[in-house]
């Protein structure tokens, strides 16, 4: 019976400090953030898509551009795609892929994001890259 009971106050302990673990975790910076003009576009072309949850970023090849490839926005009707990371920031919620992220000359993980008044994104490299 002793050895069943430590057995459980143990389980309890282990169960509590894990609860613990969880809660006292900071929360991560966003791994890209919107000015707040590029929030306000997002926000007004979300509220004219019907059913859409939030905005998807996807690299894409272009061979007419200096580095290869674009970045393409699109509309989000399901939740994260394996390989996305997601954020949300003020109530719109944005899908990056993970090669958009992480890509090692050009990932967006870090930048800043602006959109022109011709729906282009426009990329601000966090500050120390050379992009």
């Amino acid at each position: 019976h002793a050895l069943a009971r430590r057995d459980g106050r143990f389980r309890a302990a282990l169960i509590t400090a894990r609860a613990l673990a969880k809660s006292s975790r900071r929360a991560l910076p966003p791994p890209l953030m919107l000015t707040h003009r590029c929030h306000g576009m997002f926000r007004q072309l979300l509220s004219s898509k019907s059913g859409a949850t939030g905005m998807r970023i996807t690299m894409v090849n272009d061979w007419g551009s200096p580095t290869g490839f674009n970045f393409k926005l699109d509309f989000a009707y399901d939740g994260a795609r394996e390989g996305e990371e997601s954020f949300e920031q003020e109530g719109v919620r944005v899908f990056v892929e993970g090669k958009a992220l992480f890509d090692s000359t050009s990932g967006l993980l870090g930048a800043t994001l602006d959109m022109d008044d011709q729906l282009q994104l426009r990329v601000m490299p966090k500050e120390g890259r050379n992009d």
